[in-house]
């Protein structure tokens, strides 16, 4: 069965840093959405990735028991991405985080146990 909703937890090769969009109410977040009529989870990820950072990204690796009706998807680009070219009306601003910044809706501790995720997902695969 397919999830709800999926998120992006894209980083930097080099830093680990991760990238967040920023929606005029809810604040910092990662990219992501709901998947629409007919979609799966990864092309849902890499529209709604695309929409809100310009960037066409695949999936490494996903996380499907960390949400109970959401997946998280891994991406990573090289540390050399620094502009990004959206077009969704929900998204502010994009950037680069390496802490987490103050989150209006979403629990820093989701950030935090997402980076964690990720980098064992980094240790566990050669990256």
């Amino acid at each position: 069965m397919n999830p709800d909703f999926c998120l992006g937890i894209i980083t930097r090769e080099k830093d680990h840093a991760i990238l967040l969009v920023k929606h005029p109410e809810r604040g910092w977040e990662l990219p992501g959405g709901h998947l629409e009529q007919g979609e799966n989870p990864l092309q849902c990820l890499e529209r709604e990735v695309k929409e809100e950072t310009g960037l066409h990204l695949s999936v490494i690796t996903w996380n499907k028991d960390y949400y109970e009706r959401g997946y998280v998807g891994w991406m990573q680009v090289p540390s050399t991405i620094t502009e990004f070219d959206y077009d969704d009306p929900n998204v502010v601003d994009v950037a680069w985080w390496k802490d987490n910044p103050v989150m209006n809706h979403w629990d820093p501790q989701e950030l935090t146990d997402l980076r964690r995720w990720v980098l064992e997902q980094k240790k566990s695969q050669g990256f």
